[in-house]
């Protein structure tokens, strides 16, 4: 298994269809980010400046989503530690968010994205 970095929480800066999202805890010039392109689903990381203030605070990605119109991106932006398992701890997720691309949905589209956002909700089917 490589080696692998987790952070308390990640920064999300929605531009029009392009989604950036950076650790929040950075306090470097430039910091590593993953782009998501949500008008074709395209994932790549990079080296970029910190996101400013206006960028959101989410605590997990859940992934990208991949429809005709474009790609969804989930995150999940509010849980509660509900346990510690081998020394880590287990999280309860609480509330979630869908970031949709510019470009319409068909009626198909917008029934499975319905069925998406209520698989993510823990208040909902996701529960």
């Amino acid at each position: 298994m490589g080696s692998q970095r987790t952070h308390e929480t990640l920064k999300v800066l929605v531009t029009g269809d392009l989604v950036a999202v950076q650790p929040a805890a950075i306090t470097v010039r430039q910091a590593e980010t993953l782009s998501v392109d949500l008008s074709n689903g395209q994932v790549a990381r990079s080296e970029a400046a910190l996101l400013g203030a206006s960028a959101d605070e989410v605590l997990a990605l859940v992934g990208v989503f991949n429809f005709k119109a474009g790609s969804v991106l989930a995150v999940v932006t509010q849980a509660v530690k509900v346990a510690v398992l081998y020394g880590q701890p287990v999280f309860k997720v609480t509330a979630t968010r869908l970031i949709t691309p510019s470009t319409m949905f068909d009626d198909g589209e917008r029934r499975l994205l319905a069925y998406l956002s209520d698989a993510l909700n823990p208040t909902g089917t996701g529960r």
